[in-house]
């Protein structure tokens, strides 16, 4: 493997020496004559309101920023720059200042006009102008995902917190519509789920300043990180479960095991079928997510994955189903006179009926670390530590039982020893397996599985806890598979089972092009021609023989080594798993392509395909783009908006949620939000507390941006919009009971006491303007705050940076601390501790533009919570905006920003654009930002129009080679 990195660090040092070239290149830049000079309407206008401050003065111009050297140094970069950051200043309103003249709208209006004329005229050629051409590594997400699309593995790589902790088999863009009520389960932030390599993973990426962390100039790779670069691939080509798990492995592997071939070889359909949807039981995506070994009862270990996999297909059979036990916390089970009825299948009208032999107790411990949820299965004694779950359905007296059980372990602080779990099979046999539990909680949790011998059926579970030191034996999700479905029933426990889901009003989705792709026969190829084909693939583009050459040099010297074909195999992947052709975004094109005389061309189609899929989809093309890219059509015009079209009807494009939406309005920070547990008690839920409303806060915001992807909405949706999604737990924190919600469609009222599970979420119509949008949900107000109070301050400098993209820039002077601030001894309200920032003139210009959104805000607590005082004072949400006007309030200020729509457009374009050209937006990319906003805005502001003109734009198209 030294071999292999060293490789990859001489080739690193090549593509960073490049783009340093390109650097050099493309920073020069020179002046455009022309016959109509800005200045000359700009001079005037500078001189009267300016120049006092920014002009040839004594101590130095204010900020640094010399009006008069700026136009000494007209038509060059820098320069180009510097018109930007004034541009951005007399826009915003941020210059001139308060206390100095200002000037009228008109003038105001001239002004920006005059500095975009310049910009525009020494940026003549913009079009044509890409920006900075940079190399760029695939972000920890895209090489999750880009590893998974080229394998065909139906889970992650590895465990990393970008990976959203939700199920999301709501999302369905295809039908161009989110439905009204919605299931959306998912594991606690953090938790262990199954992947392939659980122990393995990636530093996280940084995230680029007011950016990104796709952007190039952001990254960095250390030697470390090379390691684990190669690490990761060798683990990757050498797991023992590879070839069983990758869907795609037969492509490189098409001899080497039975199982892989009959699942490459399996209908395009089953591909593409659709997640379980969960009813009344838990999800059976849900079993033991925080776990990863599968232990069997003949001793053999396997990922939990294949018990998934088997679990789900069973579920969508009416055959399948797990208990969790969250909807029965704290329900004590005696012996023989009380049963648990579980509902399971996709319809959730089967039962499977679970007695037990001694008393039990469905109850939450902070000592353990449930394999899902808060909510565990324990005996109600103490020192009771052995018990028995028979299974039984109610109508049929012979029955056999589930052909598969599975059920979790948990281990305990300062409790440890052996439990032994044997099941009894209808024919008379038993098996047994034991497990020692090693102390600490989550240490040593275990599924363990049975599966009952040919035409027989699980009876029961006998599990003997008496070898533990302690005294509790507790267990988690429960699940099984039955060999058929059994018969339907209406009634679970007393409670009426819903209606089966009505047929789909609209034919099923098409199987995707990837999965027909995938069932090809490779056996007649030659394993060089294999490596090829897959090479093409992995990096994205043709390969050349010598390319090709250089790659299978590894499998030969395997061969070489004593391998047989498959270790040989194994070692070629491990090495183009460690090429920057895979690891980078590299634009190289061909020695053929034509540019102009600045080494601007157009890109490759291949490398066209790779920016537009890893734009939407934050992968690697699918096989449907490769092909068009192969034939030279992916660039026409209307195959590429077909294609941008496709791909937004595609479920891949949800990752543009977790990755694009995410990041610009910094959810992530959420997780790591701890609001202090006394003052804020409604955040935190379940035994002991250890249930955060953190993912209900985060899953509004998601839905939110999801419902303005799946529905093509106006992006001004994320602005202010008259709805929005509520579970139990967000509706209790606004304070909805659901007798004054409606539903968003039917317009039916709720009812009180109708939202009662955080699993299900309804689509509401809003009452008033008090919520809607993302700046007034309590994601954003509680990732804002400090864990005891709000911070105006921090919510309007997130506002300015996330909404508005005019970030303000840090504190110049050091200001004492708001909490030890007062006046003659009196204590302040928090408003008037931060209006004291501003006595500091140095202080002002930025406060001027960071307090007011900030207060507007104040109207809700460091929860999102809203609130008419604080103790004993009365809120004030007040506040004025220079170019906007006065408001009182969130709602007024939303409809201030509404009316003056421009400037969140523009914030979110630039945003937007920043992410898809995976750069930072340059002085020449002004009139970009204009042609994008314009196109969308003529398009009634939808996401598809943006992201349509951003596609289509040349500096989308093109890059530079010099």
């Amino acid at each position: 493997m030294q071999a292999l990195r060293n490789q990859l660090e001489a080739a690193l040092q090549s593509i960073t020496v490049a783009c340093g070239l390109m650097a050099l290149a493309c920073g020069q830049a020179t002046a455009v004559a022309g016959p109509d000079d800005p200045i000359q309407s700009l001079q005037p206008l500078t001189s009267t309101y300016c120049i006092d401050c920014h002009g040839p003065v004594v101590d130095g111009p204010e900020g640094g920023f010399s009006l008069t050297e700026l136009f000494e140094q007209s038509g060059t970069a820098e320069s180009m720059a510097s018109w930007q950051k004034a541009l951005n200043a007399i826009e915003a309103y941020e210059m001139p200042p308060d206390y100095m003249d200002q000037p009228s709208d008109e003038e105001r209006q001239a002004m920006t006009n005059a500095i975009r004329a310049l910009m525009a005229k020494e940026a003549a050629g913009a079009e044509s102008r890409p920006g900075r051409a940079a190399a760029r590594r695939l972000t920890r997400l895209e090489y999750n995902n880009t590893v998974r699309d080229l394998l065909g593995l139906s889970t992650d790589v590895f465990m990393f917190s970008e990976r959203l902790p939700f199920d999301k088999s709501y999302f369905d863009p295809a039908s161009g519509e989110m439905p009204d009520t919605l299931t959306m389960t998912g594991r606690e932030y953090g938790s262990r789920y199954p992947v392939l390599l659980p122990d393995s993973g990636l530093p996280p990426d940084s995230r680029a300043d007011h950016g990104f962390s796709n952007r190039g100039d952001a990254q960095d790779i250390s030697a470390s990180t090379l390691d684990q670069y190669v690490q990761l691939a060798h683990e990757i080509a050498f797991h023992p479960n590879l070839l069983t798990e990758a869907t795609r492995a037969h492509e490189l592997f098409p001899n080497a095991s039975a199982r892989s071939k009959k699942r490459a070889q399996a209908p395009a359909t089953a591909v593409a079928a659709p997640r379980p949807k969960p009813a009344i039981v838990n999800s059976v995506g849900r079993v033991a997510p925080n776990e990863n070994v599968l232990v069997t009862a003949d001793g053999s270990s396997t990922d939990l994955a294949t018990f998934q996999r088997r679990l789900e297909e069973a579920y969508r059979l009416d055959a399948g189903g797990v208990e969790g036990f969250e909807d029965h916390l704290n329900r004590k089970f005696k012996q023989s006179d009380q049963s648990l009825n579980v509902a399971y299948g996709l319809n959730a009208n089967r039962v499977l009926e679970l007695r037990f032999d001694s008393e039990l107790w469905a109850v939450g411990f902070s000592s353990v670390s449930e394999s899902s949820g808060s909510t565990l299965l324990s005996n109600k004694n103490q020192g009771e530590t052995s018990f028995s779950v028979s299974f039984h359905r109610s109508a049929e007296d012979g029955w056999k039982g589930p052909v598969s059980v599975g059920l979790v372990l948990l281990s305990r602080n300062e409790q440890s020893g052996p439990v032994a779990v044997s099941a009894r099979f209808s024919n008379g046999e038993t098996k047994r397996v034991e497990i020692d539990l090693a102390a600490g909680a989550g240490e040593s949790n275990a599924f363990v599985a049975f599966d009952a011998p040919d035409g027989s059926g699980i009876q029961s579970l006998d599990i003997d806890g008496s070898g533990l030191d302690g005294p509790y034996l507790m267990i988690d999700d429960l699940a099984f598979i039955v060999e058929d479905g059994g018969e339907p029933v209406v009634q679970v426990s007393g409670r009426e089972l819903p209606d089966p889901p009505a047929a789909p009003s609209r034919p099923a989705k098409p199987p995707k092009v990837d999965a027909v792709v995938a069932v090809q026969d490779m056996s007649s190829l030659s394993p060089k021609e294999r490596l090829a084909r897959f090479m093409h693939r992995a990096f994205r583009r043709p390969v050349e023989a010598s390319e090709v050459d250089r790659y299978f040099a590894l499998y030969e010297s395997s061969q070489d080594a004593g391998g047989d074909e498959e270790q040989a195999m194994r070692a070629a992947l491990q090495g183009v798993l460690c090429s920057p052709s895979f690891l980078y975004l590299i634009h190289v094109g061909r020695t053929d392509d034509p540019t102009d005389a600045e080494g601007v061309r157009r890109l490759t189609d291949h490398e066209l395909a790779s920016r537009l899929s890893y734009f939407l989809w934050s992968t690697m093309p699918d096989d449907q783009l490769l092909a068009l890219a192969d034939s030279g059509r992916l660039s026409e015009p209307e195959q590429l908006e077909a294609q941008v079209r496709r791909m937004l009807r595609d479920e891949r494009v949800r990752e543009l949620s977790e990755s694009f939406f995410v990041e610009w309005l910094r959810l992530r920070e959420l997780w790591s939000s701890q609001p202090d547990s006394k003052a804020f008690r409604d955040f935190y839920s379940g035994p002991q507390g250890k249930r955060t409303s953190a993912r209900d806060l985060f899953g509004e915001a998601l839905l939110a941006v999801e419902t303005v992807m799946v529905e093509d909405r106006p992006v001004l949706d994320l602005l202010h919009s008259d709805y929005t999604y509520v579970n139990a737990r967000v509706a209790r924190l606004y304070g909805f009971d659901g007798s004054e919600l409606r539903s968003y469609r039917s317009g039916e009222v709720l009812g009180k006491g109708s939202l009662n599970s955080d699993d299900t979420w309804r689509r509401v119509r809003l009452p008033d303007a008090r919520r809607g949008g993302v700046i007034t949900m309590g994601a954003t107000l509680t990732l804002t705050s400090f864990p005891t109070r709000t911070s105006p301050i921090k919510r309007g400098a997130w506002f300015l940076e996330t909404i508005l993209n005019r970030p303000p820039p840090p504190p110049t002077v050091a200001v004492p601390d708001i909490e030890e601030q007062e006046v003659d001894g009196q204590r302040l309200t928090l408003r008037e501790k931060v209006e004291l920032h501003r006595a500091d003139p140095a202080c002002a210009v930025c406060h001027n533009r960071i307090d007011p959104p900030g207060f507007a805000m104040e109207s809700y607590d460091a929860i999102g919570r809203w609130r008419e005082q604080e103790g004993d004072e009365q809120i004030d949400p007040s506040g004025s905006i220079r170019g906007l006007g006065s408001f009182d309030g969130p709602a007024e200020f939303k409809q201030l920003l509404l009316e003056d729509r421009d400037r969140f457009v523009q914030g979110f374009t630039e945003h937007l654009l920043s992410y898809a050209l995976s750069r930072k937006l340059e002085y020449f990319d002004t009139a970009l930002v204009d042609q994008v906003q314009a196109q969308t805005e003529a398009n009634n502001y939808k996401l598809s129009a943006m992201i349509s003109a951003i596609v289509n734009s040349d500096a989308f198209q093109l890059t530079t080679s010099k």
